[in-house]
């Protein structure tokens, strides 16, 4: 039987985030590259998985994102879509991170870097994959996740419940 300070800190640990919930998925190479207006998961980064809890908030995280595009002035969608389910996400999955990235300048001048994340609370226990997509909103050209001389990495944080 658990005595008084440790059924206190089995209490607030159940409650406080539990950290990196799996390893990481990276590349270090450039990424899928959009075709049209059609949103594009990006393959080559793949899909990370993770078990939730339900009720627990997470923290969706893409770092060293380096966006790339072939025609100045384009507007870009980029989110990461959560499955909710042992399932790859798709373009009617939930959006759980978003952003929309303005090309400056085509090429390299252009090749701006952001951290893409966001919250969410999960709807229920089990598995959930994400995935990191692109869409051009406006505009001709492509866009292409970049390396950046760094790996990309997307992973979720277990914030707790909140």
């Amino acid at each position: 039987m658990a005595g008084t300070l440790e059924a206190y800190l089995l209490a607030l640990t159940s409650t406080m985030g539990q950290g990196i919930q799996a390893a990481p998925v990276s590349t270090v190479s450039n990424g899928t590259s959009t075709s049209a207006t059609t949103e594009t998961f990006d393959a080559v980064l793949g899909n990370y998985q993770f078990s939730a809890v339900a009720g627990r908030r997470y923290m969706v995280i893409l770092n060293n994102l380096v966006n790339g595009a072939t025609v100045t002035a384009d507007l870009y969608n980029l989110r990461i879509r959560n499955s909710g389910s042992s399932s790859a996400p798709t373009t009617s999955s939930t959006i759980v991170a978003y952003t929309q990235w303005y090309c400056p300048v085509n090429g390299g001048p252009g090749q701006t870097g952001i951290q893409l994340q966001g919250s969410f609370i999960a709807a229920a226990n089990g598995t959930n994959t994400l995935g990191f997509s692109a869409q051009r909103a406006a505009g001709t050209g492509v866009y292409t996740p970049l390396s950046g001389g760094i790996a990309r990495e997307l992973f979720v944080v277990d914030l707790g419940v909140l």
